[in-house]
């Protein structure tokens, strides 16, 4: 398997500003800021916090802190935003997802897809890759189903495509805009009620999984 590196945390936090002063009281810089991620429904906003240049931790800490915004439908209902249902059922301060930053992202989920693992982001043709732009970087991610069930916490793939790299062919693997892709998947998962009972092989039990593959003896 090709090398992995940590790239950052996400965490769901009650109110996005709070943490964001404590980060920033730490030393912390605020720097990719997104509010009102969403659709017509519910929102979320984002920022990510990284430790600032010259120090050790520069490149390495950073932690992207999320918080819900709920709506209302035509009755004045409330509509719960889904990063407000994971404050609702795993707390304040609760890890939603790891990135790892790899080299080939096209290489890797196709790997681990032959090995059985399923992925938010995909449709009746398999997973597919979300590309995006930041500060004039053009990265790309996709996203597997939570780890373990129960958990609702999930790995993020991710590659940053260098200056100077080919540029990427058009094809229907690719989906635009990351963040808005991710929330459309995690919308439909939660419509399933897949986001917190299922594994990263869309399975209900992950002993059982890793027994049916041959990795761990059975019970």
């Amino acid at each position: 398997m090709q090398g992995l590196s940590f790239d950052h945390e996400a965490i769901v936090v009650r109110k996005r500003y709070v943490e964001q002063a404590l980060f920033e009281y730490l030393g912390f810089e605020a720097g990719y800021v997104r509010p009102n991620i969403g659709d017509d429904e519910t929102s979320m906003d984002t920022v990510v916090m990284h430790a600032p240049e010259g120090v050790p931790l520069a490149g390495l800490a950073q932690i992207a802190l999320m918080s819900g915004n709920d709506g209302t439908d035509s009755d004045g209902k409330r509509i719960i935003s889904q990063i407000t249902a994971y404050y609702e059922k795993r707390g304040n301060f609760f890890v939603q997802h790891i990135a790892w930053r790899c080299r080939d992202i096209h290489a890797l989920v196709s790997a681990w897809h032959n090995l059985g693992v399923q992925f938010l982001t995909s449709d009746e043709h398999g997973p597919y890759i979300l590309e995006d732009t930041e500060n004039g970087r053009h990265f790309l991610q996709c996203f597997t189903y939570p780890i373990t069930e129960g958990s609702g916490t999930f790995f993020e793939l991710k590659q940053i495509i260098q200056p100077g790299e080919t540029a990427l062919p058009t094809s229907k693997q690719f989906r635009d805009r990351n963040v808005e892709g991710l929330w459309l998947s995690l919308k439909k998962r939660m419509a399933n009620d897949e986001l917190f009972s299922c594994n990263i092989f869309r399975e209900r039990d992950l002993e059982q999984s890793l027994q049916s593959r041959g990795l761990l003896p059975a019970s």
